[in-house]
């Protein structure tokens, strides 16, 4: 079976839309795949399928960035706040929080979750 269809490359193609990746590809890349999901229900060409493989990586890649992008920047926000509130209430060791690499990803992943419904 081809994971290679339409309907796969779609679903990339909405996702990288939805989390505004999708200008990272070149023009050209967009035309690709804008021409492959008009024309083509499954990929069969080895030619093509390497040309899509490509982009998808590229997709795919440029989508991992921006979560992990984004599960930092709200880890981190958290990991400020609960920060000074530990220091307000005289946990002298709370200030180390905000620079703790594992602690702000823990607190981004666990609000990300949350926020996306677990997908």
């Amino acid at each position: 079976m081809n994971f290679m269809t339409g309907n796969w490359l779609a679903l990339l193609k909405v996702r990288a839309l939805r989390r505004r990746t999708w200008y990272a590809l070149s023009r050209m890349e967009r035309s690709v795949v804008d021409l492959t999901l008009s024309y083509v229900d499954e990929i069969r060409s080895e030619k093509l399928s390497l040309v899509i493989g490509r982009i998808a990586c590229k997709i795919l890649k440029s989508l991992r960035n921006s979560f992990i992008r984004n599960v930092e920047q709200i880890g981190h926000s958290l990991a400020e706040r609960l920060s000074e509130t530990a220091l307000s209430w005289g946990n002298i060791t709370a200030s180390a929080w905000k620079q703790d690499l594992g602690f702000i990803l823990y607190l981004g992943l666990n609000i990300t979750d949350c926020r996306n419904g677990f997908r």
